[in-house]
């Protein structure tokens, strides 16, 4: 699957479905042809000022080094420390070695925009106090 950016600025706008890719890779390293199944929106990850950039997303079978961790969303109707609690419990039943970390998604989004948040809030008191001074 790749993004929006890639098409854009890979394919030139063109339908993205079937088409192939390869990436670069070192020297003495096989290079694999990516076949695109698929397109997905934009999206920024970790600063909301970065500028969009072409991603392709591949599954972790096709990675010959895929990352450590692996990050799920799960969505649920339950609290969360009871969802917390559930999980914890199925995967240390399907493996003790897994290590968990869980985070609630609205609080990532806000802790990033935390930042931003503060530059508005400074920005609108020195524009007040600008207002107030003769």
């Amino acid at each position: 699957m790749v993004n929006q950016s890639f098409v854009k600025k890979i394919l030139n706008g063109g339908n993205p479905i079937g088409a192939r890719f390869q990436i670069e890779e070192e020297v003495g390293r096989a290079r694999p042809v990516y076949e695109i199944v698929g397109l997905v929106r934009d999206t920024k990850y970790y600063d909301l000022r970065d500028e969009f950039a072409p991603e392709a997303y591949v599954t972790t079978a096709q990675d010959d080094q895929p990352d450590e961790g692996a990050q799920l969303l799960v969505r649920s109707s339950l609290p969360a420390g009871t969802l917390t609690q559930e999980l914890k419990s199925a995967l240390a039943e399907a493996s003790p070695e897994i290590g968990t970390e869980f985070h609630v998604m609205e609080a990532n989004i806000l802790n990033s925009l935390l930042r931003e948040r503060l530059m508005a809030m400074l920005s609108g008191f020195f524009g007040a106090l600008a207002t107030l001074l003769p």
